[in-house]
């Protein structure tokens, strides 16, 4: 909120923060030399995370983001964003991912999660701009629906071939284990010829 209201950053500032920062952090933990190497990482809100909440800061309501029920029928202004975040990070030199593991929860669960979770900042009970915002929140999960559906590389959006695996967290009754959700996580990246 130290930058202005939800609204008062356009989606190119959006996405500008999130990739200096993390491009802050692959410099500083000199994660290419270690990439390099032969070292794997497993980073949580990569390039995917990026689209998808600068995607959700567009002028399009939800119920009109519920439309969109496969890619084809994407608005290019989306695609367009799409193409200017991944150009915005891999100019950067931040890597292109091998796997995004799209991690969901039923609606009800994702919102227990947040409204249970101290803030990171300050351990108060205080959401940020963006947690606080029902509406975007819905939009957020709405371009999550949308961005898990498609290939990056099959629609030219990307250079780099990367998929995306959705693997669903709870059973409709309950959130999952960290120990189960973990153990779909490595059978998929074994599916995938990781090993």
């Amino acid at each position: 909120g130290e930058l202005g209201s939800i609204n008062d950053i356009t989606p190119n500032q959006h996405s500008t923060i999130y990739a200096m920062d993390r491009f802050a952090t692959i410099k500083k933990e000199k994660i290419i030399d270690k990439l390099i190497d032969g070292t794997w990482f497993v980073m949580d809100r990569y390039i995917l995370s990026n689209i998808i909440y600068t995607l959700a800061k567009l002028d399009y309501s939800n119920d009109q983001l519920l439309q969109i029920s496969d890619f084809t029928k994407v608005p290019r202004d989306i695609k367009f964003l799409i193409n200017n975040v991944l150009d915005l990070e891999y100019s950067l030199g931040i890597p292109a991912p091998n796997i995004n593991f799209i991690l969901n929860l039923s609606s009800e669960f994702s919102d227990k999660l947040r409204n249970d979770r101290k803030n990171k900042i300050d351990n108060s009970n205080s959401k940020d701009i963006h947690e606080s915002n029902e509406e975007y929140l819905k939009k957020v999960n709405s371009m999550i629906n949308i961005i898990q559906k498609f290939d990056f590389m099959h629609y030219g959006l990307d250079n780099n071939q990367f998929k995306n695996i959705s693997i669903k967290c709870d059973n409709g009754k309950e959130i999952l284990s960290k120990e189960e959700i973990h153990k779909m996580i490595i059978r998929k990246l074994i599916e995938n010829g990781v090993k």
